[in-house]
């Protein structure tokens, strides 16, 4: 199975089931960090099965972030990571910029987007993206994995990159 993960307290995951993208959340907020670890395990441990194709999102953070959160976003990472190598699953790890500009057409939200409200700008249009291609109404994690899947399966088989609308095809 090709699985795609935004990692974080709030994960997006998506799939491919019968033929259509499908997603939902997994909530791995605990009261301490070894109790999200924990959650993590067991709710990805639940997903990654051996000779999955597993595609998370690069851990790319800007300044503003805090210590402790990185500290949480590599925590998570460092379980999908175990768990890939412990099921002999395939691990991808994509840019956000990647993904983007497949999915989106874009890296960047415009110079004219406060810089603070630009990430929010940016999850909003993959939500956008998401409807537009009648995948349903999902959060911006979820949308976000959505774009992660359709990058990875257009990455791994050519054919459906011509099925995409952004590129031309119908």
């Amino acid at each position: 199975m090709l699985l795609a993960i935004d990692p974080g307290a709030s994960s997006g995951v998506a799939w491919v089931e019968a033929g259509q993208p499908t997603s939902r959340l997994i909530d791995l907020r605990a009261d301490s960090e070894g109790a999200m670890f924990t959650r993590a395990r067991v709710r990805f441990g639940e997903l990654i099965l051996p000779g999955d194709i597993v595609g998370i999102e690069a851990m790319l953070m800007p300044r503003a972030v805090t210590i402790s959160s990185r500290q949480v976003l590599f925590g998570f990472r460092a379980v999908i990571v175990g768990l890939v190598f412990e099921r002999d699953a395939r691990l991808i790890e994509v840019p956000p910029h990647t993904w983007r500009s497949h999915f989106l057409g874009l890296v960047h939200a415009p110079k004219q987007v406060p810089r603070k409200q630009r990430r929010a700008w940016l999850k909003a249009r993959a939500q956008d993206r998401v409807r537009e291609l009648g995948w349903g109404d999902v959060s911006e994690d979820q949308a976000d994995a959505l774009g992660l899947l359709s990058y990875l399966r257009a990455s791994l088989d050519p054919t459906y990159v011509e099925t995409m609308p952004l590129f031309g095809g119908r």
